[in-house]
């Protein structure tokens, strides 16, 4: 009899860091969690499964993904909500520090302070996950909110104000906005940054997208509201900045 294997190696990183979320039960050893740097690794179901290349491979992922039940959005961002002074790219997949204050209406729904949007997409249920080019930027904030939080004035962002997110400022300073704040301290500051939130399961967790470092989850006893995607780019800083946070479809085959 032959024997055929696959190896976890194989599969796609946004896809791997979607199995061991879905599959490791993180949030019963949460307090555990934030003392280790790397994200817990593949559970052992895919890691005996070999290194077979080929068909197989796809018939694997589809069925990872399938059993996962995981949905990858297409994100897009909501001009009513954009802070007067970001430029959006005409798909509204970017954004970025403009500098100049547009003449628009200041709505609820707008940020006036804080240089942030929010997307143009909610969840209240199920599991999702996006990623985020940030690029070398030295500053930029990215995560989730209620539809809930307070859009004018100075923001205290953590969960007890609705948002859930992490924080990078001045190119040194990594963040997660948790109660009471967490620093991060990867090996690297990401480039490209994963989202991944299991409404059901209070969980929102961030990973390095190029690597799938896991950098920081975020557990919640449950959400009580819609949660938007969060994106703030920083203020441009005369120029330091100014490259524009860029939402990307995950390459999962």
């Amino acid at each position: 009899m032959h024997h055929y294997f696959f190896s976890y190696k194989y599969i796609s990183p946004p896809l791997l860091f979607m199995c061991v979320c879905g599959c490791v039960p993180i949030w019963q050893r949460i307090k555990q969690q934030r003392n280790i740097p790397a994200f817990p690794v593949a559970p052992r179901s895919c890691q005996m499964l070999g290194q077979f290349k080929g068909p197989l491979q796809y018939v694997v992922w589809r069925e990872m993904r399938s059993a996962l039940n995981i949905d990858f959005p297409p994100i897009t961002l909501d001009p009513e909500t954009a802070h007067p002074c970001l430029v959006l790219s005409d798909d509204l997949t970017s954004v970025r520090d403009g500098q100049i204050r547009r003449d628009v209406v200041d709505t609820p729904l707008r940020f006036n302070y804080c240089v942030a949007v929010l997307g143009c997409q909610s969840f209240c249920s199920g599991k999702h996950y996006w990623e985020v080019e940030v690029g070398k930027k030295p500053s930029w904030t990215l995560g989730l909110a209620y539809v809930s939080i307070n859009r004018k004035g100075k923001i205290a962002a953590s969960p007890g104000n609705g948002y859930w997110v992490i924080r990078l400022r001045k190119g040194v300073e990594l963040v997660a906005k948790d109660t009471p704040p967490h620093r991060l301290c990867p090996t690297a500051f990401p480039t490209r940054v994963g989202v991944y939130l299991d409404y059901s399961g209070g969980l929102v967790s961030f990973c390095d997208a190029s690597t799938m470092d896991h950098l920081y989850t975020f557990v919640s006893p449950r959400f009580t509201g819609r949660l938007f995607p969060y994106f703030c780019p920083g203020l441009c800083n005369s120029g330091e900045n100014s490259t524009p946070l860029k939402i990307c479809h995950p390459p999962l085959l």
